[in-house]
């Protein structure tokens, strides 16, 4: 990464935030909204041990607040506690853990069944998992992305092994349009050297965009009943 471009992630992310902690102005708002309260609010509910599979820098730890061992797993992050490979089973007992966070992940995995199975074994019976996958979301970490999930394609994921108490759709026609439309100035102008340099220059500008298109996605967000056009899904599942 140029210098320019970290002085201008430090930039943005000193006025705007970092996930999950983003302002109204970030232009990520619209997709972590949601996500962050919901996570916010479940999280402190868990219980003993947790894994966080895909934990990246963990970002959600300092939310549970009452887990006494907090174990990250992941395939290339530096704050990972255990690093694995793709395919390799993980190091870590049957039966470990009292719940598994798993937080948009999937849609990387490009052997679904495989992570689930894990998931399962290190998981305690009766243990908590916490799963959220996208559902209308643009590609991103590519090539490294497959997946996409429907509330009922998440179901049926985990009926056979877990029993569901909560399912629930995260955004609406608002916020998925407003996400999109966003994230695509922000690719679009990422693809060439003049594009970065404009985005930096005219910073304000885009902040101000991004403010105006996140309050027209969440103004519209309340007008859309039909729970067909949302961007994520969460679960919660006790493992059978």
């Amino acid at each position: 990464m140029s210098l320019w471009s970290n002085c201008y992630h430090s930039v943005y992310a000193a006025i705007c935030g970092l996930p999950p902690n983003v302002r109204i102005f970030h232009y990520q708002f619209l997709s972590t909204r949601a996500l962050s309260k919901d996570l916010r609010r479940l999280l402190p509910g868990l219980r003993g041990a947790l894994l966080d599979v895909g934990c990246g820098e963990k970002p959600y730890a300092k939310w549970t607040t009452g887990i006494t061992c907090y174990v990250g797993i992941d395939t290339v992050s530096r704050g990972a506690d255990v690093l694995v490979g793709n395919h390799e089973e993980w190091p870590f007992a049957d039966n470990t853990f009292d719940a598994v966070l798993c937080t948009q992940v999937m849609e990387h995995v490009d052997d679904v069944g495989r992570l689930l199975s894990e998931i399962t074994r290190v998981l305690k019976p009766g243990g908590n998992l916490v799963l959220t996958v996208p559902f209308a979301y643009n590609e991103h970490d590519a090539p490294r992305d497959f997946w996409r999930f429907s509330a009922h394609g998440a179901r049926r994921l985990l009926e056979q092994g877990y029993d569901i108490d909560v399912l629930k759709s995260q955004g609406a026609i608002g916020s998925t349009c407003g996400l999109l439309c966003l994230n695509w100035i922000d690719a679009s102008l990422g693809q060439t050297r003049v594009g970065r340099f404009l985005k930096g220059v005219m910073l304000p500008v885009w902040i101000v965009v991004s403010l105006v298109i996140n309050l027209i996605g969440s103004f519209v967000d309340y007008l859309d009943r039909t729970d067909s056009f949302y961007s994520n899904v969460l679960v919660i599942a006790r493992r059978r």
